[in-house]
């Protein structure tokens, strides 16, 4: 496949089964390309970074706060835990770029109907919301994210 990259073309062997779907590669190589050249630019010139600017994926994200964020004591803990419900789960390939917070209330949604414990899927929401907190100090993260709302489906009358 062959995209275009910032210093020209470029090309490399892909394990892709057919044209169409090599295509498709290039293509979202080439706009993974363009965000990166986009990014560089605003930091160049000065302007604040926007969310389509971030590079990476929702899983680097919480790999990078694993590594560099998360606290000795607690990290294998966190570890597994992220890697059950999170690193393993469809979004952790979402660019960063494209995560909203109804992917991440859809993602304890689903853990909450698969029969998780309450304070299993709450902790999950305390620790998400310690990645995006922290990422955000970083610069990692521009977009403010509210941790998802508890469900209220739990509570009697909807109160809680």
């Amino acid at each position: 496949m062959r995209w275009r990259a910032v210093d020209g073309w470029t090309q490399r062997a892909t394990e892709a089964k057919s044209r169409s779907q090599a295509k498709a590669f290039a293509a979202e190589l080439e706009l993974e390309e363009h965000t990166a050249r986009r990014a560089r630019l605003r930091q160049t010139a000065g302007l604040v970074p926007v969310q389509d600017d971030l590079p990476g994926s929702f899983g680097a994200l919480c790999r990078w706060w694993l590594v560099e964020r998360c606290p000795e004591p607690s990290r294998d803990i966190e570890e597994r835990r992220l890697r059950k419900h999170v690193l393993a789960a469809p979004i952790a390939a979402l660019p960063l770029a494209r995560v909203r917070s109804s992917d991440l209330e859809n993602l304890l949604a689903d853990l909450e109907r698969k029969g998780a414990a309450a304070g299993s899927v709450n902790k999950l929401r305390a620790i998400l919301h310690a990645v995006f907190n922290r990422a955000r100090r970083a610069g990692r993260w521009v977009a403010k994210i509210r941790s998802p709302p508890r469900s209220l489906a739990r509570y009697p009358g909807g109160s809680t």
